[in-house]
This record gives structure tokens, sequence and C-alpha cells, in this order.
């Protein structure tokens, strides 16, 4: 039930699948042994998320390979969505364009817009996943949305033949 969510959640930080789930076992199997001192604060979907947030940065700090992805292998961060007929024609390039800016973003806005836009959760969520105040997380989504917005804007623009209307 929460494996699925938190692999995905880590394999999205770390653009690799495998690894994401190695994290998601880790800590569902943290949780499993702590079981017993579990004090009741919270959800346990926010302490995993929590858990392998953390994970998560820890491996990118001891392996730094995960920071870029060079052969453009990274994870499908898009499960679930209603393209439109135009959009199923350049599905692909559409998905993998925006997998390939996800993926180039620092790590917190990364997790922040994955938190928010794949797995839903409010701000406040992501702040006490993140460990931050709620006005970073503002912070994260508003900057992360500009970087996809601007990089994003040459395919929106190839594949519509316009110009978004926002752009920065």
């Amino acid at each position: 039930m929460y494996s699925g969510k938190v692999a995905r959640f880590a394999a999205a930080l770390l653009n690799d699948s495998m690894q994401g789930e190695d994290i998601a076992h880790d800590v569902i199997l943290r949780l499993w042994r702590g079981a017993r001192n579990w004090k009741g604060r919270g959800t346990i979907m926010g302490w995993l998320r929590t858990a392998a947030y953390r994970a998560s940065i820890d491996k990118i700090r001891t392996d730094r390979r995960f920071l870029s992805d060079p052969d453009g292998d990274v994870t499908n961060l898009i499960e679930e969505c209603s393209p439109s007929p135009e959009d199923l024609a350049h599905g692909t390039e559409i998905s993998l364009e925006i997998e390939a800016v996800l993926s180039r973003l620092p790590y917190r806005q990364r997790a922040a817009l994955i938190l928010s836009y794949q797995d839903g959760l409010s701000g406040l969520e992501i702040a006490e996943v993140l460990g931050v105040s709620i006005e970073a997380v503002e912070s994260l989504l508003a900057r992360g949305r500009r970087t996809c917005r601007s990089q994003l804007a040459k395919t929106y623009h190839e594949i519509s033949g316009s110009l978004p209307s926002r752009v920065a």
C-alpha cells in the first residue's frame, strides 16, 4: 500500500527506480522494526515520506552521480494524465522533456513539486516532510515552477506553434 508511493517519491529524487525501491524497502523495514515505539504523531505515510526524503538526500550527498542524468535515463514521473489528442501525438516527447527538466531541478525543488503534484500534499504537509517552513515550501514551489515553465517553453512552442502566455 505505502511502498509504491514511497518508492516513486525516492526514485524521482534519485533519478533511479532501483534505488527508489531500495530506499522504500529500507524505510518500511525501519518502521516495521520500530513499530513498538511508534508515538502516533502525524501519519504513517508522512513519516515514511520524511524518512524516504532524508534517506534519498543522504544517498545524493554520498553518491554524487545522482545529481545529474547525462544519459537521459530518468524515472517516469507522470503516471496518470488525460492528454488531449494533440498531446497524444507528441506524448512521448512531452513526457521525456518534462522528466528531463524535473531531473535537473535542485533536489528540494524537485521534492516539493513531486509531493505537491504527484502526491497531492498541502504546503503544510510538504513542509513537514522536507523539514522546512511553509514559506520555504512556497518559495521552492515557485522557483521550481518558474524553472520548469521557462525550460519547457521551447518544447511548447515547437509543438503548438506559439509561446505560452506566461514564460517567466
